[in-house]
């Protein structure tokens, strides 16, 4: 819509399916209906709708000492509380790719906070 010169690195926190289908398939049909009802005519393809899934080791809401890591380091150098579930994990994926140089050099990185703040209250004793 914007032109911008983007890559997305869409982290998967969750298992590789939904329902019936792979969840890049779900991801993809997703993509094209928001096309759609936003009347923009670019095209994609399965393959860009491709998750990076060596982040979900430990299963949809299972704790790790990197989500747990991941938090703890935001909090405390930006304020900033990410859920342990969802932007967590997120989190420490990017963390991860920026310390392994898994992303291009000089790159401006945009981490997306989806929300999520809730589930802190059902992981408190995990979190403190």
């Amino acid at each position: 819509m914007y032109n911008l010169k983007v890559k997305l690195y869409p982290i998967s926190i969750d298992k590789n399916e939904l329902g019936d289908k792979p969840l890049n398939e779900v991801v993809f049909l997703l993509v094209n209906e928001g096309l759609k009802k936003l009347c923009l005519n670019d095209k994609i393809k399965l393959e860009d709708c491709n998750l990076i899934e060596n982040y979900n080791a430990g299963g949809y809401g299972e704790i790790s000492k990197n989500e747990l890591t991941a938090i703890d380091t935001l909090a405390k150098t930006e304020g900033i509380l990410l859920d342990p579930v969802y932007t967590g994990r997120a989190f420490y994926g990017m963390l991860d790719m920026l310390k392994n140089n898994k992303l291009p050099k000089n790159s401006t990185v945009l981490f997306w906070h989806t929300g999520g703040i809730p589930a802190n209250f059902y992981y408190a004793d995990k979190l403190i």
